[in-house]
């Protein structure tokens, strides 16, 4: 590995500039974190019971791996369309955190998805309102308790007569995370 022309600029030898750049890439390419090339670190609140009203920056934060892009996607976006997509990956990054010991609050997901904060708040009390949980950082009560996962509404509603095409659309899921959900 050559060091660039001006690796001696900042003080360095250009051999040392060069160990340095390899060790820092070697670090970054072997972090302790594994994930795929589609995931991502992001400091999520620490907890999966983040509700209290307290000032996001005084709450402990937690590093979890999150997807904010799945191959998934492409079949909820063909099947279903453009907003199926946009709410299917809502719901994946609230459950991934939340699998993992943590909460985003609507300003993570802002962040994450590039989607207003009312726009959120619309689109995810339709489930929240079918008994869905999605917890998110300081939701209300009443659509935190006595709730059940999208996986689980799944195999309810599947047993209980309703098409699979329509289960899928009405929770947001792909032909691929339904059976990824039977298999376990």
């Amino acid at each position: 590995m050559a060091a660039p022309p001006d690796a001696g600029r900042f003080g360095a030898a250009a051999g040392e500039a060069g160990l340095v750049a390899q060790k820092g890439y070697l670090f970054l390419t072997r972090s302790l974190v594994k994930r795929s090339e589609e995931q991502i670190v992001f400091p999520a609140l620490a907890g999966r019971e983040v509700h209290r009203k307290r000032s996001a920056q005084e709450l402990p934060r937690r590093e979890v791996v999150l997807t904010p892009w799945s191959h998934d996607d492409l079949e909820v976006y063909r099947e279903f369309g453009l907003k199926a997509l946009q709410n299917a990956r809502l719901a994946r990054l609230i459950e991934e955190a939340y699998w993992q010991d943590a909460s985003l609050s609507t300003s993570m997901l802002c962040f994450l998805t590039n989607i207003t904060a009312k726009s959120i708040r619309e689109r995810l009390i339709s489930l929240w309102e079918e008994g869905i949980r999605l917890p998110v950082a300081g939701v209300a009560k009443k659509y935190r308790q006595g709730r059940v996962f999208r996986a689980t509404a799944a195999m309810e509603q599947f047993f209980a007569g309703v098409k699979p095409a329509t289960v899928r659309e009405r929770l947001w899921l792909s032909p691929t995370t339904i059976e990824a959900s039977f298999a376990q």
